[in-house]
């Protein structure tokens, strides 16, 4: 049964990896194409600008791939101004994102600009119903920075600009003969605009019915275990017989010290006419230890022996001799002495047994 419920969970478990697998894939295949999509209406938007400024035919493309060793990549444009000669270094990563290659055609976009700027406003609301129009509707801002002859750059960004973050930064276009115009476009997205509403509806029905079918398993077998596995409780009177376990009765053992003097070694009773001790369990032990040894005496090994199993100290042995010793004293005349390293129980009256008992 145990296998079982988990065979069901593990094969639950893979359902939901390869779910969230597909999701995963899915996603990965429509951001490629929203982000081509974006790509393209944001240069078609600068190729229009710049064509209704001047006139200019944008033939080709910035691209991310590196040109082959044969395509020829100025490294450095030269260009004469009032203050005479002055040579740009172009770098190769704003040369593959130039808007065009062509050289005529990227001096003839350095003067469009410089007579008619672009404006960062409209580029951007270009640029957003451009994509509105694709069925894309998030939110865009684009920044404008350009470098003059001294190679000072100045910046003008659309008014939304602010809301935006370097991550959010989509791709930079380069225009002009010097690269001079870096136009950047920011994106806003959450990723189930990407994915599409279709795309999150299929993957949310999908998620429901797995645990729906899962909580529905459930049930319809605990509905056929009870049917079938009925467990049913039949009262029954069964007459257990109690075995009689026969007691025998304990001894008795108790000593008479003196005319009117006793110990009960069962109930560690010490009496002497009306006056009666209850000893503790220790001093109980070597009280009746003393009676039963020879002349009453033991020696400091045989009282650790009897009362600690050979772990004890001197200092415990004579503390509990002497609290014992107090004990008897207080309602009697017996006490305890030490004699050559050992201690003597010492009963000035007369010591008997009592008849019937199994006393001493």
């Amino acid at each position: 049964m145990g296998n079982k419920n988990v065979i069901k969970r593990l094969i639950l478990v893979v359902v939901l990896i390869l779910t969230c697998w597909a999701f995963w894939a899915v996603y990965q295949y429509r951001f490629r194409n929203w982000n081509d999509q974006v790509r393209k209406a944001f240069s078609d938007v600068i190729e229009e600008e710049l064509h209704e400024r001047g006139g200019i035919e944008v033939e080709f493309y910035g691209t991310t791939e590196i040109p082959s060793s044969e395509d020829k990549v100025p490294e450095r444009v030269a260009v004469t101004i009032d203050k005479g000669r002055r040579e740009y270094l172009i770098p190769l990563y704003k040369y593959n994102h130039s808007i065009v290659k062509e050289t005529t055609k990227r001096m003839l976009c350095s003067f469009i600009i410089e007579e008619s700027p672009l404006i960062a406003d409209s580029l951007n609301m270009r640029w957003s119903e451009l994509m509105k129009k694709s069925g894309n509707l998030e939110n865009t801002a684009v920044r404008i920075s350009i470098a003059d002859y001294e190679e000072n750059v100045s910046v003008t960004s659309s008014h939304n600009y602010s809301f935006f973050t370097p991550s959010d930064s989509l791709m930079s276009y380069y225009i002009g003969y010097r690269c001079e115009a870096e136009v950047t476009g920011f994106v806003q997205c959450c990723w189930w605009h990407i994915l599409g509403t279709f795309w999150c509806s299929i993957f949310i029905l999908f998620l429901f019915i797995v645990i729906l079918v899962y909580v529905f398993c459930k049930k319809i077998k605990a509905v056929l275990d009870d049917y079938f596995i009925r467990k049913k409780i039949v009262e029954k009177e069964i007459l257990v017989p109690i075995p009689v376990i026969s007691v025998e009765k304990e001894k008795e053992c108790i000593y008479q010290l003196g005319s009117n003097c006793f110990y009960d070694a069962n109930t560690h009773i010490f009496r002497n006419g009306s006056g009666e001790v209850v000893l503790t369990k220790l001093h109980s032990i070597l009280m009746k230890a003393f009676l039963d040894a020879e002349e009453h005496r033991l020696t400091l090994s045989e009282i650790d022996k009897i009362l600690w199993n050979g772990m004890g100290t001197n200092g415990r042995i004579h503390k509990i001799v002497g609290r014992l010793r107090l004990s008897l004293s207080g309602i009697s005349n017996i006490t305890i002495e030490n004699v050559s390293h050992a201690y003597q129980l010492k009963i000035p009256h007369f010591f008997e047994d009592i008849p019937g008992g199994d006393n001493k």
